[in-house]
């Protein structure tokens, strides 16, 4: 075969005949084992010298070779498709060898594990889940590498996932560390939108907290403000702070039904007053106008 080194000859051998996970490195020298590795993990055959690979004490390299053997490890892994186990071989890299110049392919690699284990519906029964390690993986990336060109899709994943879930508590905490860190990145209207909405989907009516339900408010509010382009975040962003507007308007006609009840009728003025100002187009608010209406000194004498 034209253009094959003896060295190439060497390196398809030693994968086709070792390529099961009892095999052993196909050279008692480790540096030159890990050699054979690398050149085989950069033709994409980890699956075939991952095995061997492992057998391989690791202290049987120090420095520099010791970051190529944990990344040649953990690509080899990642390859042949055990990307948990490629994580757990990567995960402490950052901090084991800060200043290493192989870091940045470390990076890549272990955003790619998390995201690959994000999009797979994996897992063992009831007890493991690929997404779920996807998170982990990705929880893991977004604070040891900080800096990355992938942490916004990193954000974005995780924030996804929550949401998808109604962890809407979790899902606004990425968005918001995405829109702090990253405003000007591609998932920015995206994140403000689902930070607007998982306050929304998280509040349960006019009985509840009244603050919750104000923040929901004025976010949505300026998510439309900002006017964003796509029609159906409009819509739908549209469509809940109108439900918000009804729920702050009926929370202002309980408040002031309570302060009826306990007798104090200046604070029970005051609410009807609020909710008839602010809320005029909500049914809610033109009960408080009518009941003001009603109460006033000139009105006419219900019998």
């Amino acid at each position: 075969m034209r253009g094959m080194t003896s060295r190439s000859f060497l390196i398809l051998g030693a994968c086709a005949a070792l390529a099961s996970c009892g095999a052993s490195p196909p050279t008692r020298d480790p540096l030159a084992a890990l050699a054979l590795a690398e050149e085989a993990v950069r033709a994409g055959k980890g699956d075939q010298v991952a095995g061997w690979l492992q057998r391989i004490d690791p202290e049987s390299y120090v420095g520099e070779d010791r970051e190529r053997y944990r990344l040649a490890v953990g690509t080899a892994l990642y390859q042949s498709g055990s990307l948990w186990q490629a994580h757990r071989q990567l995960r402490d890299f950052p901090q084991d060898h800060p200043f290493s110049q192989l870091l940045g392919q470390v990076e890549e690699l272990e955003y790619r594990i998390g995201r690959e284990l994000m999009r797979s519906e994996g897992g063992f029964l009831f007890f493991t889940s690929d997404a779920e390690d996807g998170r982990v993986v990705l929880e893991d990336f977004i604070v040891r590498f900080p800096r990355s060109r992938s942490l916004p899709d990193a954000l974005h994943l995780l924030g996804d996932q929550a949401f998808q879930e109604r962890r809407f508590q979790l899902a606004r905490e990425r968005y918001s560390q995405l829109v702090a860190e990253r405003p000007d990145s591609e998932w920015a209207t995206l994140a403000r939108f689902r930070i607007a909405m998982s306050r929304y989907l998280d509040l349960q009516g006019a009985e509840y907290d009244q603050v919750q339900t104000q923040m929901a408010h004025n976010e949505l509010r300026d998510f439309l403000a900002a006017g964003p382009e796509n029609p159906t975040m409009r819509e739908e962003a549209q469509a809940a702070m109108t439900v918000t507007r009804h729920w702050l308007a009926e929370k202002r006609l309980l408040i002031a039904d309570y302060y009826h009840r306990i007798g104090v009728p200046e604070a029970e003025r005051r609410q009807l007053e609020l909710a008839a100002a602010e809320y005029a187009d909500t049914p809610a608010g033109q009960k408080a106008a009518g009941r003001l209406k009603a109460a006033a000194p000139d009105a006419p004498e219900h019998r």
